[in-house]
């Protein structure tokens, strides 16, 4: 065996020498030939060879090295005929290159909790790196112990592995003495190459010791908000909370948490807290009470509870079903083999409640809580679904069930022909749609785009001091919009000051409303107070089918909230109009991030020549703005015009926030550059290249059909799935015909474990190490995405960040690309294969093999 011993502060690690002597046929004296070792860095996975230290990557530094019989003394022992078997200073361990710090696991400990191992994770880490816990004036906190060797459950030393290049796993402990509130987190290496992850680490307030009252009725008319305190010996002043800790049932548990309704008061001596809460809809259950500060403070209470009741004498009832697409009480019905959209009206409803069908092959996959008297439930027959009636129950998240509503659904059989939807049942592009058109219809073939030369905003309800709107708004673009053959619209809708969570959903008017989303908001209170890094402002691209009368309906869906609206562009079939779409695997065609003005303010110019088809007359791009020094926007533009009035990305302090942008290029001088303006703030902005717009008609060009309704192709809640990480492959649902070579989603992602972001790319492609959307822990972000398809009609969908964070994600269809007359589906990028290549003629500028560098960083 060979022992190498780190000079200076010691370290050592041991290796097995290969045998160099065949004891069975060579006296033993024999030593004629070398010994060699396999070393082998342990960065947590090593599979063979000798690692280099057990507990962790050896530390940086002048090895000596001494030679021993191993245990079966087959190796060399002492020297023959004397001499020294040590050579002192003869093997260096070499930095393992610059040390950074990302995060922190568990975020928050209190004071004087029993000692709790913790992993810091980052890069370059060494067995010997040094972890400390900086207080805000940069001096070490000396109340925390950071390196002590982490224990098992039998409170045995750790020695196996504790330490990988990316992960420093020590046992902490939280002295008594430690004060509340935020701590940088360094990481040193034995050169003295250090790093800071700022503000990780927070130390907790003290436990909170009651609430009162205890439990409160929940679902009674008119029910006035209440009034609730939580108590404990050093409580902050921050946001309070309920936060559901019994069984989330159809909705998740983060959706059912309640905030506080109006700011939370406490009193002089910090001993308590007092704010009101709306429990009117509340979920009823078991709740934990936090307090949450700006700093990062939290009082949580270890035992005590809040309780919300169904009170008996309100138990659900259920009165009937009817289908969303159909005539009020006349469709409950469903054949096998398909999916559709209920009302379940009934009483005494509340938020988490779950619609049952009796019998099997008929499973909820989502419901909607709209009010105390309606769900909206979204139900999946199997091909072999029994046909007859069958009976429909509510069951709460507290277990309350209603009785039976007999008969109210009924189960169909399959017709003998498949009802499939194709491309040439679409409605022609005049048509209006009516109610009681299929989800999966079309209106309008073969459209091209047409870009307005400037953003034009056509609502906002901010204007005259307008009030916040719920519910639906009917927006007429029949004066901006006046090609007769104009099938679809391309809008940037923005909502703010909402009144608490919600969702829009823009869809054609004269149609029902899909059980779909576009924009997802939280309310006003949790954007600016609580969380300031998440989305008070949310903006996304939206693209809508047009009906005749060219209105769009904007629902604004379980809140009150301003509405924005910028109307971009439009698609129509009109010959010889606008321009055809290209699609490829995003491309990154800028990070301020690697530059040497990092973050930027005022006009920033993007000069594309080169990486778009000819003739190009627009971009689509996904814009991304991180490391935001306050609140403000992103407005993009042609280089060369005035910029205009409105808005692409809307971002608050610290928020990381994308949207995808279709904008018109500038001209003459200006040919392939677009302008973005950054306001009120300095951001880096990150862009990626999605597609483009082009007058020729070459090969990989594409047109575009809007469907009338758009249609749910993936939501990993269903069935109580799990949160996902990595790749998730979406497929196509059957009204996107065979010969589709991409799509126009919304994705979205929801109760993130922690923040991270979504990639997509068509299936069977590399992942092109960019971004679609960013959502922050444990809350909802969409984008819209326009996508090449992959193999078997597919995109693939990346859900990754620091620390391999999980989330749901959910995949509207808005529309989709064929191939335009004359054009080869094969020269299409959507026919991937395993190796990803590039088409001559779309962007030229093509996406290496492997993701960048930058990919594991990307916002």
């Amino acid at each position: 065996e060979a022992t190498f011993t780190r000079n200076g502060r010691p370290s050592t690690f041991t290796v097995d020498i290969d045998s160099f002597v065949d004891t069975q046929s060579a006296p033993l004296a024999d030593r004629s030939q070398p010994g060699t070792a396999n070393l082998m860095d342990n960065d947590g996975n090593a599979t063979s060879g000798n690692v280099v230290g057990q507990d962790g990557p050896a530390d940086a530094g002048t090895y000596a090295v001494s030679v021993t019989g191993n245990s079966s003394g087959t190796a060399p022992g002492p020297v023959v005929g004397g001499g020294n078997d040590t050579c002192g200073g003869c093997f260096t361990v070499l930095s393992p290159g610059q040390v950074s710090v990302s995060s922190v696991s568990p975020t928050s400990l209190r004071p004087g909790t029993p000692a709790t191992n913790v992993s810091v994770l980052g890069n370059n880490f060494e067995r010997g790196s040094i972890i400390e816990l900086l207080s805000a004036n940069g001096t070490v906190d000396q109340s925390i112990t950071t390196n002590l060797p982490p224990r098992n459950s039998s409170n045995a030393v750790i020695t196996d592995d504790i330490t990988t290049r990316t992960e420093l796993r020590r046992q902490w402990v939280v002295g008594n003495n430690a004060v509340p509130g935020s701590r940088d987190v360094r990481v040193t290496n034995l050169d003295g190459n250090s790093a800071v992850c700022t503000a990780c680490f927070f130390v907790a307030g003290a436990s909170l010791t009651s609430v009162t009252p205890t439990s409160a009725g929940v679902n009674d008319p008119g029910q006035a908000d209440i009034t609730l305190t939580f108590n404990g010996p050093q409580v902050t002043n921050g946001d309070m909370f309920l936060e559901f800790l019994g069984n989330p049932g159809s909705a998740a548990r983060g959706q059912l948490t309640i905030g506080e309704t109006s700011p939370a008061t406490s009193n002089s001596t910090g001993t308590s807290i007092t704010g009101t809460f709306n429990l009117s809809d509340a979920a009823p259950g078991v709740y934990q009470p936090v307090v949450r500060s700006q700093s990062g403070i939290v009082n949580a209470c270890d035992t005590c509870r809040f309780t919300v009741v169904q009170r008996s004498e309100r138990t659900p009832t259920v009165t009937s079903l009817d289908r969303t697409d159909g005539g009020a009480g006349t469709q409950k019905a469903q054949q096998q083999s398909t999916t559709a959209v209920f009302d379940v009206a009934g009483t005494n409803f509340s938020r988490g409640a779950q619609v049952v069908v009796s019998g099997t092959g008929v499973t909820t996959t989502a419901v909607e809580f709209v009010n105390a008297s309606l769900l909206r439930a979204t139900l999946q027959t199997s091909g072999t679904a029994t046909p007859g009636d069958r009976d429909v129950t509510v069951v709460l998240t507290d277990g309350k069930t209603s009785p039976a509503c007999n008969a109210c659904y009924t189960v169909m059989a399959a017709p003998a022909a498949s009802s499939s939807p194709s491309a040439s049942t679409s409605m022609s592009p005049s048509s209006t749609p009516s109610p009681s058109q299929s989800a999966s219809g079309t209106v309008g073939v073969d459209a091209r785009y047409v870009g307005l030369a400037s953003p034009t905003r056509v609502l906002d309800t901010r204007d005259n001091r307008g009030m916040r709107r719920s519910g639906l708004i009917t927006l007429d673009l029949s004066r901006q919009i006046t090609d007769p053959n104009a099938t679809a619209a391309v809008l940037n809708v923005t909502v703010t000051n909402g009144t608490r969570r919600g969702f829009l959903v823009a869809y054609p008017s004269g149609n029902n409303k899909p059980g779909t989303s576009n924009v997802n908001f939280e309310g006003e209170r949790a954007a600016t107070r609580t969380m300031p890094a998440t989305a008070g402002t949310q903006a996304n691209e939206v693209v809508v089918a047009l009906p005749a009368n060219k209105r769009v309906s904007l629902f604004v869906d379980s809140a009150s909230a301003h509405v924005i609206a910028d109307l971009v562009g439009s698609f129509t079939t009109t010959q010889n109009t606008g321009g055809r779409v290209t699609t490829n695997a995003p491309v990154r065609a800028l990070d301020t991030r690697d530059t040497a003005n990092p973050t930027r303010r005022n006009e920033i110019v993007l000069d594309l020549t080169g990486r778009l088809p000819a003739t190009s007359t627009a971009v689509i791009l996904n814009v991304t703005v991180t490391r935001t020094a306050d609140r403000g926007f992103v407005t993009v533009f042609p280089t060369g015009t005035t910029r205009p009035g409105t808005s692409n990305v809307n971002f608050e302090r610290g928020q990381t926030q994308a949207n995808e942008v279709t904008t018109q290029l500038g001209t003459g001088d200006n040919a392939n550059k677009v302008s973005l303006f950054v306001d009120s703030a300095n951001a880096s902005v990150i862009v990626d290249l999605v597609g483009a717009v082009t007058t020729q008609q070459a090969n990989g060009t594409q047109v575009f059909t809007a469907l009338s309704q758009p249609t749910r192709a993936l939501d990993t809640r269903d069935n109580r799935g799990q949160r996902r990480s990595g790749n998730v492959v979406a497929t196509m649902p059957s009204s996107v015909p065979s010969n589709a070579t991409g799509v126009v989603l919304n994705v979205t992602a929801t109760n993130g474990t922690r923040a991270g972001f979504v990639t997509v790319f068509p299936t069977g492609q590399q992942n092109p190490g960019t971004s679609n959307v960013n959502f922050p822990t444990n809350l909802t972000q969409a984008n819209e995405v326009i996508s090449a398809l992959g193999t078997n009609r597919s995109v693939t969908l990346f859900v990754g960040g620091a620390n391999t964070p999980a989330a749901h994600v959910i995949v509207d269809v808005v529309g989709y690309l064929t191939p335009q007359a004359g054009s080869s589906a094969s020269a299409s990028p959507s026919r991937a294969s395993a190796s990803p290549s590039c088409t001559p003629g779309l962007l030229t500028s093509c996406p290496s093999a492997s993701p960048s560098p930058s990919a594991s960083r990307t916002p």
